[in-house]
């Protein structure tokens, strides 16, 4: 019995070990560019010969940053809110639809999920182009729109499942039309799902590279593409104070996410979806 419980310590030790490992392994890039942002020389180099917020008041100061960031957080609030409302209307009329070719709808609708974002950015840009939309905040709204409409609309189809016919069917009974039912029964139990899509989009959109790479123009360009950009010409360490603030930005999000309605919900997704 000795043997057989410290062989089971030692396991779990085992375990705990490799998971550890594996947490700073995932972490580890982002701990030195957060390290990085706080060093004063005026280049790349780890670990850092000195501890200074300059490039911190750089990223602050200067307007292609301050313009990048706008328009990143701009769009990335506006593609939140749209790709959140399609996704759930979708997500109802696809889960409680019985009608032919849904499951070609399903896919079709998680078609980008899989497709490399390169392929979609050229489509983008030629589809786009032709109708003269290239240049303005619009066709970097529809680019992200399409990328994070299917996160949401998983998210949303994961979720549906959870709720009871019971207590839809109660509130019919007690006179409630379809409408009411949806905002005042459905959409509060599958509230988590609705948030998490909604966080997820943003981030997404926020974080987005590829999309914005062929849609953006020398007016309207994004902080990743701003990032791109510098890393490409300058090597600034002000990209890594920037990375560290958007970090900082979507932890915060998940916090606040987390502490108000909770990420816990049913993932699992029913075999009709």
């Amino acid at each position: 019995m000795a043997s057989r419980s410290y062989r089971s310590r030692f396991i779990n030790s085992l375990a705990i070990l490799y998971v550890a490992l594996i947490v700073i392994y995932i972490l580890a890039p982002n701990i030195i560019i957060m390290i990085m942002s706080f060093n004063k020389a005026q280049y790349f180099i780890f670990p850092p010969t000195g501890l200074s917020l300059t490039w911190f008041r750089r990223a602050i100061s200067t307007s292609g940053w301050r313009v990048a960031f706008s328009n990143s957080l701009v769009l990335a609030l506006i593609t939140a809110l749209v790709s959140t409302a399609l996704g759930v209307l979708s997500g109802l009329a696809l889960h409680r639809g019985r009608f032919r070719g849904r499951e070609v709808f399903i896919n079709v609708f998680l078609s980008p999920l899989v497709m490399p974002q390169l392929l979609l950015g050229i489509a983008l840009l030629l589809f786009l182009g032709q109708l003269g939309l290239v240049g303005s905040l619009m066709p970097l709204f529809l680019g992200h729109v399409l990328v994070t409409f299917p996160y949401v609309l998983r998210l949303i189809l994961a979720a549906l499942p959870g709720v009871s016919a019971n207590v839809e069917e109660a509130a019919y009974s007690l006179g409630a039309d379809e409408i009411t039912t949806v905002l005042r029964v459905t959409l509060p139990i599958i509230r988590p799902a609705v948030l998490s899509g909604w966080m997820f989009a943003f981030i997404l959109s926020f974080d987005n590279l590829m999309i914005s790479l062929f849609l953006a123009s020398a007016r309207v360009y994004t902080l990743p593409v701003k990032i791109l950009e510098t890393l490409e010409w300058e090597m600034d360490p002000t990209v890594a104070a920037v990375s560290t603030i958007f970090m900082l930005l979507s932890i915060g999000l998940m916090l606040i996410l987390d502490r108000t309605v909770g990420l816990r919900f049913d993932t699992s997704i029913s075999s009709r979806a």
